[in-house]
């Protein structure tokens, strides 16, 4: 019996990446690259455009610091 489905189609993930430390911005850009084929990461040094960014719509991977300066409360 022969399957009539189309193959579900796969997305590029959205990650976006917040974090003021270029040493640690590089080394997670390098991670996320050497473990994804494709991908569409946003970097952010500013929490506010970060911020910004995600009230949009929501990425599949969010990381970041867990304090970070300049994120309005």
């Amino acid at each position: 019996m022969q399957n009539d489905k189309p193959a579900p189609v796969r997305k590029t993930p959205r990650i976006v990446l917040l974090e003021d430390e270029p040493a640690l911005s590089r080394l997670f850009c390098n991670l996320i690259e050497d473990w994804f084929q494709h991908t569409h990461l946003l970097k952010f040094e500013s929490g506010d455009e970060a911020l910004k960014e995600l009230s949009g719509s929501q990425p599949d991977l969010l990381i970041l610091d867990c304090k970070h300066p300049g994120v309005r409360k």
